[in-house]
């Protein structure tokens, strides 16, 4: 933290309250930081005011925003989640801890639904109340639409749904993008997150909903679509070549006001882990999409970086 002036002699304190709720971790976050206090369930805010000894007017001391703060863009959403059933995800592999990617991916599910549901900011609300949950395999519409309130739900969604068959995507997310177009209100957009453990059959499909959803837009931030990669088979080079180019916006997709339209991001499933789902998303909402790539593909994939970044 840094004054703004070496002159400083006095510090007047401008308090608020808010309540606490232990469950909020950028509360603890403030508490452990020591900008606010706890007294009881209340938390007491100071933001201090330097005043200059030459009687100027005075200058406010900034706080650095919290890191673990999520950006305003990333509330007030409708939230899918789209889920590979394909026949693959029986399979176990040092990547999944050495878990059928079946079951490691319920685990990781289930711990970003709750991270979702629970997000919430005394100015901004909520991200949203219920996840749209899909799982798809086959070359049609899904034939079942799953709403979770809870996490807990996500449990009894993968029993009811098995492995097997191959991995065609696009009609399921064609079917996501035409919901949250015939709900959706003028300030409400979406997040789409799809988890994967290889490439799909139906690419050329896929990359025409991406297109056709772009043109009816105005803006990429309304509607972000997260493709998480499962297991080693998609971490091949030609996977990732494939995934990359659509994030990079290598079809030149425009919205519908002629704009660059990038609204695809591809990341690994670890990777997301790490940081967790929000974090993941809200990268994509901060400027140019193109910086929120992952750090992996420079280190793990650097021909494919000199490829799509070579000046």
């Amino acid at each position: 933290m840094m004054l703004l002036s070496t002159n400083v002699i006095n510090f007047t304190p401008f308090l608020s309250f808010v309540n606490f709720d232990e469950r909020r971790m950028k509360e603890i976050n403030l508490l452990i930081s020591f900008i606010v206090a706890k007294f009881g369930k209340i938390l007491e805010i100071c933001r201090y005011i330097c005043k200059n000894i030459s009687n100027q007017k005075p200058a406010e001391l900034i706080l650095p925003k919290e890191k673990n703060m999520p950006i305003p863009q990333i509330y007030n959403r409708d939230v899918f989640i789209l889920i590979d059933r394909s026949g693959s995800m029986t399979i176990s592999d040092s990547t999944t801890g050495n878990k059928n990617r079946w079951q490691y991916l319920q685990e990781t599910v289930q711990g970003h639904v709750f991270e979702i549901l629970s997000e919430q900011d005394d100015d901004y609300g909520i991200i949203c109340d219920e996840v749209t949950l899909y799982f798809f395999n086959r070359n049609q519409q899904p034939t079942k639409t799953i709403y979770l309130r809870d996490a807990a739900q996500v449990q009894a969604a993968f029993k009811e749904n098995k492995p097997g068959g191959a991995t065609y995507i696009a009609p399921t997310l064609n079917e996501a993008v035409s919901q949250w177009f015939s709900n959706r209100t003028d300030d409400k957009g979406a997040f789409i997150i799809i988890y994967t453990d290889g490439q799909i059959d139906d690419s050329k499909e896929f990359i025409n909903v991406i297109g056709k959803t772009c043109s009816n837009i105005n803006s990429q931030d309304e509607i972000k679509i997260l493709m998480i990669g499962v297991g080693s088979d998609i971490e091949t080079e030609g996977a990732i070549d494939f995934y990359l180019g659509i994030d990079l916006n290598a079809n030149k997709f425009q919205s519908r006001r002629g704009e660059d339209c990038n609204i695809f991001i591809f990341d690994l499933i670890d990777e997301v882990m790490d940081e967790g789902i929000i974090a993941a998303l809200e990268r994509q909402l901060e400027g140019d999409p193109r910086k929120g790539l992952g750090g992996w593909i420079k280190e793990r994939y650097p021909s494919l970086y000199g490829k799509y970044f070579a000046s």
